[in-house]
């Protein structure tokens, strides 16, 4: 498209025959998101009005087609990439979300965890370290007041503020440790998330040190201990678990002390996601969500439309 011709379509998104309304903006549509930043510049010099909401409505749901595009290139691939895809989930929220800003933050974590292991190749003291970098050092801690926030589901959120639910804290624990060699894994707990240190069935790197391709799940043999990121790196063992289920009635499940993959701990974002939306009645956010359930193969879990 002739960018020159813009402003004559977007006056034309006024026009009383509807028809020539739906032919532009499908025009519109067409481009892809290489036209977004020029809608963009266009909208912000209008006055609020029936153009400048339809042209937001454009601007979103351009947005929202390439976001299920890319979440879909994502899910189709053998492995899911776990920080690629909360970046991509958190774009629900933040459509212009920049990767480098988040992956500077995390290397920035990374780097000052590696300062300091030097040769330790104990997992305790690993451990220790990580905790003091993460919880000490850069001061994350869980969110105990909003913890049913949308923020709270959100990488750039939980980088930013610092503050996050169980999953969040769990999921960047796991990226930086991964990022390190560490065997740390996500454990899906009925209404809480942990990591595990887990015994692994390749071999190290170097001690206690492995490469990050080989952090699968598939080649897990056990957990060795827990941690709570949300209670600040607190570690334990089994019997803990037990004594959490106890509390809050849930029977013993193999799924419930064993580490998940990728994928199902997206799938928990995403009904997290859906649950926040819901709370402040944001229903178009909250359908924008269905959409990526319905990629994760969700569709039986949820309304494919909020108040379905």
């Amino acid at each position: 498209m002739d960018y020159k011709q813009l402003p004559a379509m977007i006056s034309l998104l006024d026009d009383s025959d509807t028809e020539v309304v739906s032919i532009v903006e499908s025009r519109l549509k067409s481009e892809g998101i290489a036209i977004v930043p020029e809608l963009e510049q266009a909208w912000f010099s209008l006055s609020e009005g029936p153009i400048s909401g339809k042209l937001a409505e454009i601007i979103s749901d351009i947005q929202h087609s390439d976001l299920c595009q890319a979440f879909e290139e994502l899910w189709s691939k053998p492995h899911v990439s776990l920080l690629k895809t909360w970046i991509c989930l958190s774009r629900v929220q933040t459509p212009q979300l920049v990767d480098i800003d988040i992956r500077l933050k995390i290397n920035e974590l990374k780097l000052d965890a590696w300062t300091q292991f030097g040769s330790l190749r104990d997992p305790l003291q690993q451990m220790s370290v990580l905790n003091d970098v993460m919880f000490r050092q850069h001061q994350f801690q869980g969110n105990s007041s909003q913890y049913h926030a949308i923020e709270n589901s959100l990488i750039h959120e939980t980088l930013n503020r610092k503050l996050a639910n169980p999953i969040s804290l769990s999921m960047l624990y796991i990226i930086v440790g991964q990022s390190l060699g560490l065997p740390v894994f996500g454990v899906n707990l009925p209404q809480h998330f942990i990591v595990a240190y887990c015994e692994m069935n390749q071999p190290p790197l170097r001690e206690g040190i492995y490469e990050q391709e080989m952090l699968r799940v598939e080649h897990v043999n056990k957990p060795l201990f827990y941690i709570n990121p949300f209670s600040k790196g607190q570690l334990f063992k089994k019997e803990s678990l037990d004594a959490f289920l106890k509390v809050v009635d849930v029977n013993p499940q193999e799924m419930f002390y064993d580490p998940c993959d990728e994928r199902e701990i997206a799938k928990r974002v995403l009904r997290n996601m859906y649950h926040a939306y819901g709370q402040v009645h944001h229903t178009h956010k909250q359908a924008q969500v269905c959409d990526l359930m319905r990629i994760a193969g969700m569709e039986n879990e949820w309304p494919l439309r909020p108040n379905e």
